[in-house]
């Protein structure tokens, strides 16, 4: 089984790049394209993060717990629940904002600051994971696969 991982997770990183129309790059392939770099970069035969993302259980434990209907695939509904405890969890005092001292994410701040007033607000963190998951999308079925899941995780730092 992690052996297979491991060859899903190589496939999923070499063709995210290819999922870019070239010469019509949105903001958020822009924005990302750091992260998708990461992560295709690597090389997956030897890579001690590779190895890491995919220790017993972990991956497949985070991905279990956002499919929630069992089906092998997240739906960007299946997700939702999961972005609306982060937010929940960042704003620490409750004021349905996250401050630069309040955010913990892996990508900068003003990835999410979408209106750069220095504070965001559960819209603009949706909005911005929902970009995230529509471009972790490789086959663009609106379902994350595990290896389209392991690639985001992936890039993601986790």
């Amino acid at each position: 089984m992690k052996n297979h991982l491991k060859l899903c997770l190589c496939m999923a990183l070499m063709g995210t790049p290819l999922a870019y129309a070239e010469g019509t790059r949105t903001r958020a392939e822009v924005e990302f394209a750091p992260y998708l770099a990461m992560a295709s970069s690597l090389d997956c035969a030897e890579s001690a993060t590779a190895s890491q993302a995919l220790s017993p259980g972990t991956l497949e434990q985070r991905f279990g717990r956002l499919d929630s209907n069992g089906d092998g695939k997240i739906t960007w509904e299946e997700a939702i629940p999961s972005r609306e405890q982060d937010f929940a969890r960042m704003d620490t005092n409750h004021d349905q904002h996250i401050t630069p001292t309040e955010y913990e994410g892996a990508m900068p701040f003003g990835t999410f600051d979408r209106n750069t007033d220095g504070a965001i607000v559960q819209a603009e963190f949706m909005a911005t994971h929902r970009r995230m998951f529509l471009k972790f999308d490789a086959d663009a079925d609106q379902r994350i696969s595990l290896p389209e899941f392991a690639a985001a995780q992936l890039a993601a730092g986790k």
